[in-house]
């Protein structure tokens, strides 16, 4: 990112350095910022299904500290729960407090070096482009233009594509609305 303003790179970002200087400071928020917009989508990588949340002495829900997107799914899917702040709300019951423990479909933030190559490398350049064009706003400089950024994108899909082994006939949005208009099975019919 520093490269693409025409500054040298760092080895090393060390939080505890204060202050940053001013660019690598500004390419730490971007980089930040970009991953999560980018991960809060919620991709094969960061999201598991039938995720166990356990209730604590309270009743309340704690929710795992990197948790981006909660919903109850399985059993629970009627349920209307959602994030507020660290706990699960129950927005039925209009309280922090739950009767019972849930599985859900939660998205997590994950860092950099857990993600995919193909998420990285397109994070990565996003992120620059972004950085770039509010560092110094030179097309000269710019290290990355718009069709790398799509390009990379298109391959982080295909990725995704991949790993989710996606089924045009089992993933439609009739096949899930007919699903759960039934309340489950194993087919449309």
């Amino acid at each position: 990112m520093l490269h693409s303003i025409g500054e040298s790179p760092v080895v090393t970002i060390d939080d505890s350095t204060d202050p940053l200087p001013v660019d690598v400071d500004i390419a730490v928020r971007v980089l930040r910022s970009v991953n999560r917009e980018v991960q809060v989508r919620g991709w094969t990588f960061n999201t598991e299904c039938r995720y166990p949340l356990m209730r604590d002495v309270s009743g309340f829900i704690p929710l795992p500290a990197n948790a981006m997107h909660v919903d109850p799914d399985g059993d629970y899917r009627l349920r209307d729960g959602v994030m507020r702040g660290n706990r699960l709300y129950d927005k039925d019951g209009h309280s922090f407090v739950w009767d019972t423990d849930l599985t859900t479909t939660i998205k997590f933030l994950l860092p950099m070096e857990a993600l995919p190559e193909a998420a990285r490398n397109y994070i990565a350049i996003r992120a620059t482009r972004r950085f770039q064009a509010g560092a110094v706003g030179s097309p000269s400089l710019n290290g990355f233009t718009e069709s790398d950024e799509v390009s990379a994108k298109v391959l982080m899909e295909h990725d995704e594509s991949d790993a989710g082994d996606y089924n045009m006939h089992r993933d439609t949005a009739d096949h899930a609305s007919a699903f759960i208009y039934r309340g489950g099975g194993t087919g449309p019919y």
